[in-house]
């Protein structure tokens, strides 16, 4: 049998790659994260690294998520209390492996790339939803999600993906293009049965972001009321599927808004979270507190320790990376949330583009608001799935790569 060519184990790298970053990610949990480090050291191997350079859009993402793990990686060496420490780096390894996730995925480039992405984020918002209800449903599991990872990464993940799915819409075909709406209401079950209240209203958040990209000014109205009707559609069903947490949202905004004791308990954790991050960051302005943080935290957190001690994070991007890293961590943070807007921008001009900014629009709108009551790129999942998703957006839904359009891709 003759071995198969290196072009033909790369094709099947970069579809291993997309698979495993978009419809496949909720199926594989915290495997995905492996799986896609793997596949990216393994690209390695036999990638055509010349081609990184030329391209503005490549190159520019390179350079910022470059940065990114540069400023993470000074600050834990700043913060490092012992050698052991420096090991934590390795955290960051997704960040520079984005140059052989880009240069496999480029070859799957064509003019269906954003008609393809729209609907494997659609298949995954599906592949979530059918989690969702065999682990709430069929296996009677209190919150789905922990089959796989968590209810937290799981609704959030589904969440992603619905607004990646809608924002694809000008570019389906047929009566049928209307079902990338769908990811939606599937978004919306998954976070319900896992009962993720916070995805819930990052759902609201992001379906009215990627609505006013793709509906028409002609339309909003309709769109409103249609978004309006669905949105009380799904209350109701919310409410009938995990009544206790879902109710308690108007009495908790109303409680945090006028000072009142939150009774939550989830709530009244993360907001005492917040308040000692406050405090310590002052405390390491320039490296942080490295792997220390949540030690660090521990000194200011006068409610419910026993729980503390179980908790691994800080439940805010913004916060686990300014008190974890310092100055230099919340510039990483500013850095790697806007390095995909800036790729997209740099990349030549084809049909494509305009999805491609509307999926990096989405995709940093959905970080930074998840990345409110959670930890979304501080947190070795989402960190890897951001960095295949950027990769993905730049290297897919562009035009196949020819001598011609090298430079300027």
């Amino acid at each position: 049998m003759t071995p198969p060519s290196r072009p033909r184990v790369a094709h099947a790298t970069g579809l291993a790659i997309f698979a495993m970053a978009l419809p496949l990610a909720p199926l594989f949990g915290f495997l995905a994260n492996y799986l896609i480090l793997l596949l990216a050291l393994l690209a390695m191997g036999f990638v055509d690294w010349k081609a990184l350079w030329p391209d503005r859009a490549a190159r520019t993402l390179t350079l910022g998520f470059g940065a990114v793990f540069g400023l993470l990686a000074v600050a834990r060496v700043g913060a490092a209390a012992s050698p052991s420490d420096i090991g934590g780096i390795v955290n960051f390894l997704p960040f520079i492996l984005l140059a052989p996730l880009l240069l496999t995925l480029s070859r799957l480039a064509g003019e269906e790339g954003a008609r393809t992405l729209g609907l494997a984020a659609l298949a995954g918002t599906a592949l979530a939803a059918s989690i969702a209800l065999v682990d709430g449903l069929v296996l009677g599991a209190e919150r789905a999600g922990y089959l796989v990872s968590d209810p937290i990464r799981l609704s959030h993940t589904a969440v992603l993906f619905a607004g990646i799915a809608v924002v694809s819409y000008p570019h389906q075909r047929g009566s049928w293009r209307w079902l990338v709406f769908a990811g939606i209401g599937l978004a919306a079950l998954t976070a319900t049965l896992a009962g993720a209240r916070t995805a819930i209203v990052a759902l609201i958040a992001l379906t009215i972001i990627a609505g006013a990209l793709v509906v028409p000014r002609r339309r909003l109205g309709i769109a409103l009321l249609a978004l309006i009707g669905a949105g009380a559609a799904l209350t109701l069903v919310a409410i009938l599927v995990d009544a206790e947490r879902i109710e308690q949202l108007p009495r908790l905004l109303a409680a945090i808004l006028s000072g009142e004791a939150i009774g939550d308990e989830s709530v009244r954790i993360r907001l005492a979270l917040y308040r000692a991050a406050l405090a310590i960051i002052p405390e390491a302005p320039l490296f942080g507190h490295g792997r220390a943080v949540m030690d660090a935290a521990l000194a200011h957190y006068t409610e419910d320790l026993e729980i503390f001690h179980s908790l691994t994070h800080l439940h805010n991007d913004a916060l686990q990376l300014s008190a974890s890293a310092g100055i230099l961590g919340a510039l990483a943070y500013i850095v790697a949330l806007a390095t995909p807007i800036a790729a997209v921008l740099a990349s030549g001009k084809d049909p494509q583009k305009g999805f491609r900014l509307r999926f990096a629009l989405v995709l940093v709108a959905g970080y930074g608001i998840m990345g409110l009551p959670d930890t979304m790129i501080a947190f070795e999942l989402h960190m890897t799935l951001y960095v295949a998703l950027s990769a993905i957006l730049v290297a897919v839904p562009r035009p196949a790569r020819t001598p011609e359009n090298a430079r300027g891709h």
